[in-house]
């Protein structure tokens, strides 16, 4: 499974997110997320954002052609 986004417990500045800047690959991104307590839920809320951006995104495109090509 492709995997885009890492998140690490830790913050900007930690030794573990410093050294994931450094080793992944072009397109992933790494992401400090503070304490390992709740990370879980972090990660859960990131993945229903993601999923609420794509269909807000989707619903503004079809309205633009709609309104382009009535």
């Amino acid at each position: 499974m492709p995997v885009n986004t890492l998140y690490c417990e830790g913050n900007t500045q930690s030794s573990d997110i410093q050294v994931l800047f450094r080793i992944v690959p072009e397109g992933c991104v790494a992401k400090p997320i503070g304490s390992k307590h709740g990370l879980n839920h972090r990660i859960l809320g990131a993945r229903e954002a993601k999923k609420m951006r794509l269909l807000l995104d989707s619903k503004i495109a079809i309205s633009m052609m709609m309104t382009l090509n009535p």
